[in-house]
C-alpha cells in the first residue's frame, strides 16, 4: 500500500473518504491535508478559515461533499471559545462559520444522508444544525447530572444513529437516544458506570457502543437499550 508522509508537524485527526481514495488529516495548527491514496500523493493544502490554538475534531458527510472542522480560536476575548467550520472538500472553500461556542467543540457527525451536522463538546450541549446553511434546528438539553469533581464540566458526546436518531451522552453518565427532529428521548441506557466517555454507532442503525471509565465497551441494540456484548479493556 501507498504510504503517506507528513513532512513536519503533528496530526491531530484524520477522516477517510467513502470511497477509500481520498484522506483529509489536520494539524493542531489549522493546516488540512487532502491526500490521493491511490500513489499517497498531497493533492492540497489548505488553511482553517478562523484562526485557531488547536483544531480539534474533523469529520467528512458520507457523500463527500462536505469536510466539517472544529477548534478552539484565537480570540482574545474568549481564548477557550469554540468554533465549527465546514468547507467544500473539493476546494477548500469556506461555506460557513459558527463560532458562538463558549468552550471546545470535540464531536462532528454528519446524518448519512449528509443533511444534518451534529455538533458537542465540553460544556455545549449536542446541537444539530442543517449541514448545507448551518441554520439551527435543534440543541439536545438532557438530563445530564450536574458535574461532580474532578470534572468540573460537562463533557457530551453524540453521533447519528440513522438519519433519525442521536445517541448522546455525558460525563454523568447519561446515555439516551433522542428523536433528532423533535428532540425527544426514545431509549434510555443503564449503564454499570458513571462515566461515559465515547459513543460510537453502527451503519446499520441499530447498534451503539459505549465506552465507559475509559476501561469497558459495551454494544447495545439502540431500539430495546438491551446489552449484546460487554468487554473490559486490559
Amino acid at each position: 500500500l501507498p504510504k503517506v508522509r507528513q513532512q513536519e508537524g503533528t496530526v491531530s485527526a484524520a477522516v477517510f473518504s467513502s470511497d477509500g481514495k481520498r484522506l483529509f488529516a489536520m494539524e493542531p495548527d489549522g493546516s488540512i491535508y487532502v491526500y490521493e491514496l491511490a500513489e499517497g500523493k498531497l493533492e492540497q493544502t489548505w488553511q482553517s478559515p478562523v484562526p485557531t490554538r488547536n483544531l480539534t475534531a474533523i469529520a467528512l458527510s458520507l457523500q463527500g461533499h462536505q469536510l466539517a472542522v472544529a477548534g478552539i480560536g484565537a480570540s482574545e476575548a474568549n481564548p477557550l471559545g469554540g468554533f465549527v467550520a465546514v468547507l467544500d472538500s473539493a476546494n477548500g472553500a469556506t461555506r460557513y462559520v459558527i463560532d458562538d461556542f463558549k468552550h471546545v467543540v470535540n464531536q462532528l457527525s454528519f446524518s448519512p444522508d449528509g443533511s444534518l451536522l451534529l455538533l458537542a463538546g465540553i460544556d455545549n450541549p449536542p446541537r444539530v444544525i442543517d449541514a448545507l446553511t448551518g441554520r439551527p434546528l435543534l440543541e439536545l438539553r438532557h438530563h445530564c447530572p450536574p458535574p461532580s469533581e474532578p470534572f468540573g464540566s460537562s463533557r457530551f458526546d453524540a453521533a447519528f444513529l440513522g438519519n433519525r436518531n442521536v445517541a448522546v451522552t455525558c460525563n454523568g453518565g447519561m446515555a439516551e437516544v433522542c428523536d433528532a427532529s423533535h428532540g425527544e428521548c426514545r431509549v434510555l441506557f443503564e449503564l454499570r458506570l458513571s462515566t461515559v466517555d465515547e459513543v460510537s454507532t453502527h451503519p446499520d442503525g441499530r447498534h451503539v457502543a459505549f465506552l465507559e471509565n475509559g476501561r469497558s465497551v459495551t454494544i447495545w441494540d439502540a431500539q430495546t437499550a438491551e446489552p449484546r456484548l460487554s468487554r473490559r479493556l486490559p
